[in-house]
């Protein structure tokens, strides 16, 4: 399955980490406050607090790191849910998976009473009983499981249950006006709120979630030969199925649950990186991670910089983004001539 040398895949992650520690330096060093990188070396060696510190390190520096776990997360979630379906336009906003997500961390707001940033892990796992149950409604109307699935059926499914998600989330909305305006600030996507606590919270679930993930590149390999290959090679396709979908949703929810809904990330870096790193789960899935991680971090540095002092939902920025290159994917596959 791999294609080119280790040695250019080696060198290729090294890049991406690279750009994501300069890209997250360069995050940190701007700002609607006017505190640049030197005030930040700065104060890193300066004991006492002070309002300047407070902006750099309570409230920059979780933001620069929470956007790079969501972004990996995302993109690793991405990467695994097209070799999971064999289909290029996976991607948890597509398969339903952050509608779900939404509507169980929409929930939460509206009757759980608490913060998010105090209640980290019951948003979390709302989000994730959402997502469990958006990703398994479009798995089952679509058949994404029999070989005579196409990436219509797919895409069909996952626009109706989603849909329907995002309908029951206005339902919400309507019925508890008062929560209304932060619900729809947390749909379109922010990492306004972003704290040490929803750090801690989210970095255990997403990193571990990743982890489990790339621990099945070899069946993901094995799987993309075809369902007879893969049972004849060992590899058990409904157990294997049902991790990848748990960890993925687990991944996915947990992004939801504290920034909100960010759709496309899982479809345009895991095809972007996939150029470089070739179809191996092995070398696509930790450049996912890095990747996806270096994006979200630039674009969340552009939504709260580029009409500064405002700052723009994240969520519009990566839908921009990502509804041209979904467009792209699709006239793409079609000219091929490819079942859909």
């Amino acid at each position: 399955m791999a294609s080119g040398k280790p040695l250019k895949k080696s060198i290729l992650l090294a890049a991406l980490f690279a750009a994501g520690i300069i890209i997250m330096i360069v995050s940190l060093g701007v700002g609607s406050s006017g505190l640049g990188l030197s005030d930040f070396f700065r104060l890193l060696f300066t004991g006492g607090d002070s309002p300047e510190k407070a902006i750099l390190f309570n409230i920059r520096f979780p933001r620069v790191i929470l956007s790079y776990l969501v972004g990996a997360g995302l993109s690793v979630s991405g990467a695994v849910l097209q070799g999971l379906f064999k289909n290029p336009m996976a991607d948890p906003h597509v398969l339903g998976v952050s509608s779900g997500a939404g509507l169980g961390a929409a929930a939460f707001i509206v009757f759980g009473g608490a913060g998010i940033a105090a209640s980290g892990g019951l948003i979390a796992l709302c989000a994730f009983s959402g997502g469990i149950i958006g990703v398994y409604a479009v798995y089952l109307i679509s058949g994404a499981g029999r070989r005579s699935s196409s990436i219509v059926a797919l895409l069909l499914s996952g626009i109706a249950v989603s849909s329907l998600l995002t309908a029951l989330i206005s339902l919400l909305m309507v019925a508890n006006r008062a929560k209304m305006d932060k619900i729809i600030l947390w749909t379109m996507g922010s990492f306004t709120s972003a704290g040490w606590g929803n750090v801690i919270w989210a970095a255990g679930p997403i990193v571990l979630g990743c982890i489990g993930c790339i621990f099945f590149s070899r069946d993901l390999n094995i799987m993309l030969l075809g369902e007879e290959e893969a049972r004849q090679l060992g590899v058990d396709l409904k157990n294997t199925r049902r991790i990848l979908l748990l960890l993925t949703t687990l991944i996915t929810g947990c992004a939801v649950a504290f920034c909100g809904i960010i759709g496309f990330v899982g479809l345009i870096v895991p095809h972007m990186v996939r150029m470089a790193a070739g179809p191996d789960h092995k070398w696509l899935l930790p450049a996912s991670f890095l990747g996806g991680g270096a994006f979200l971090t630039l674009v969340d540095t552009l939504a709260r910089t580029v009409a500064s002092p405002l700052e723009i939902p994240i969520g519009i920025l990566t839908a921009l983004c990502g509804v041209p290159f979904f467009l792209y994917l699709l006239t793409k596959h079609r000219r091929r001539g490819r079942a859909v």
